[in-house]
């Protein structure tokens, strides 16, 4: 069956491809296996989705494999970009880009492909000549109302055109379905406004945060700082006394998952996992040893601000064996990228492992990713603590103290 071409209602193509936008040669992705097919169909769906129930007319959208993978392509360059801190992957994939403009022009990816070159434009330049045209093209090929809120979003937080940036989210705000982007919108416009001096609207976009969502500590921080900066001595305080409460339970919380959660009080003695040259490690070889596991990957940032507190631990606790579980990268690329790197050159001479079936069994995949798993000499997991909680590295203190005492 011929399935090359799909034709959707859509804008002309010219007016979003200004000529500056020159040939370059394509790149090839970096790994396909980035985006997976999970992703990838999600990401079609929102696409095709938003082609049909935006306020547009007239125009032919293709769609042909070509441009299909021209989305997993851009999705991971920006991927890319941020997993390595490596801006100056950008250029090359926005040149490719501008190629593949100008091959499809009525792309169905196209309101995908600008959305994408935004966002990574944005990383390396604030400056407006370059930013507008994305921005205008955006605009006016997306128009779901989560998209028009994310350019605000970029245009205040990145300092490009605040007063802009709130003027598009304004606009946008009452067609919001999200309660997290109008919350998020609410907080932004409150930013603005708090530059402006205007105390007035800044207080009430705070007020309308909270009324949404009213156990997020972001909000509350920005009406402390109000507060702050009005000299309101009283208001502060009774904020203060709010965030106090909230963490308070938000602490309880976290406790009780550490000691209670699911993976507590199963054992890990006949799991096998692969190590970085390739070996297999049996966690029975560890037996009779305390165990601190965590996983980790370079995608999520979570554990590598860990792990300054875990080469701490590791210095102050030599009896227990430390294992760091790894669910993303590949030993090679461990090796090349991130051995060298200040911040992650000690796992070079540590246990790092990478999961087979039975610990993808076990854990579900990635799920407990970020965590730390505290396991007793007999190979049972009795702690799991999900990431740097205020408190985290105290317990964690605790809580092996206590398992290298016991028999």
């Amino acid at each position: 069956m011929v399935r090359e071409e799909v034709r959707l209602s859509f804008l002309p193509p010219q007016l979003a491809c200004p000529p500056t936008f020159g040939g370059a040669p394509s790149v090839r992705p970096h790994n396909d296996k980035e985006l997976n097919i999970t992703q990838t169909r999600r990401l079609f769906l929102t696409i095709i989705v938003a082609s049909l129930v935006a306020n547009q007319t007239v125009a032919q959208t293709t769609y042909s494999r070509a441009e299909e993978r021209m989305a997993q392509y851009v999705n991971n360059g920006l991927a890319y970009a941020l997993k390595y801190d490596s801006l100056q992957r950008i250029p090359p994939v926005l040149d490719s880009c501008r190629r593949f403009l100008q091959h499809f022009p009525n792309s169905f990816v196209k309101p995908n492909v600008f959305s994408y070159m935004l966002e990574m434009s944005s990383l390396i330049t604030t400056d407006k000549e370059t930013l507008y045209p994305l921005i205008d093209s955006v605009l006016y090929y997306d128009k779901l109302p989560g998209t028009a809120m994310r350019v605000g979003e970029l245009l205040i937080e990145r300092e490009i055109d605040p007063s802009r940036g709130a003027r598009i989210i304004e606009e946008t705000l009452p067609h919001l379905d999200f309660d997290y982007h109008r919350y998020k919108s609410h907080l932004l416009l409150s930013e603005v406004a708090l530059s402006h001096g205007d105390f007035l609207t800044a207080e009430s976009h705070l007020k309308s945060a909270l009324e949404i969502d009213s156990v997020r500590l972001d909000a509350w921080f920005a009406y402390l700082g109000y507060y702050q900066l009005r000299e309101d001595e009283a208001g502060a305080s009774r904020v203060s006394g709010e965030i106090f409460r909230i963490e308070n339970k938000k602490r309880h919380r976290y406790f009780e998952y550490v000691e209670h959660n699911s993976y507590v009080g199963k054992s890990i003695a006949d799991l096998t996992s692969t190590g970085l040259n390739g070996d297999t490690v049996r966690f029975a070889q560890f037996a009779n040893r305390v165990l601190v596991i965590q996983f980790f990957n370079f995608w999520c940032s979570a554990p590598g601000k860990e792990f300054p507190t875990i080469r701490k631990l590791m210095k102050e606790f030599p009896q227990p064996k430390f294992v760091f579980l790894n669910f993303d990268e590949t030993p090679e690329e461990l090796k090349m990228r991130y051995f060298t790197r200040p911040s992650s050159s000690f796992l070079k001479d540590q246990t790092v492992i990478f999961p087979d079936s039975s610990i993808a069994d076990f854990f579900g995949g990635s799920g407990v990713m970020g965590e730390n798993l505290l396991v007793d000499r007999h190979g049972r997991i009795r702690f799991s603590f999900p990431g740097m909680a205020e408190g985290y590295e105290s317990a964690i203190r605790s809580k092996l103290r206590m398992l290298l005492e016991e028999p």
